[in-house]
């Protein structure tokens, strides 16, 4: 995995966006949430692995995004 997902995991993880996400269907809700940021949020990971750092605008737009994901998997 690259280390710009794993950034993303982790601040999914620490952020207790998983709190809801029974364990054995947390590696399928990673995944799907990898490819989603792939299609949908490309920037993320570029900004993530060329600056690697979460700036405020960039925390803003993951936090964005992540909710956008977990609304779609409802």
């Amino acid at each position: 995995m690259a280390v710009e997902q794993q950034i993303m995991s982790i601040f999914v993880v620490t952020n207790g966006y998983l709190d809801d996400i029974e364990i054995d269907q947390v590696r399928a809700w990673e995944s799907g949430f990898h490819e989603f940021m792939q299609a949908n949020h490309p920037k993320v990971a570029e900004e993530i692995r060329t600056k690697k750092t979460l700036s405020d605008e960039l925390t803003k737009t993951l936090r964005a995004a992540i909710d956008q994901y977990k609304t779609l998997r409802k």
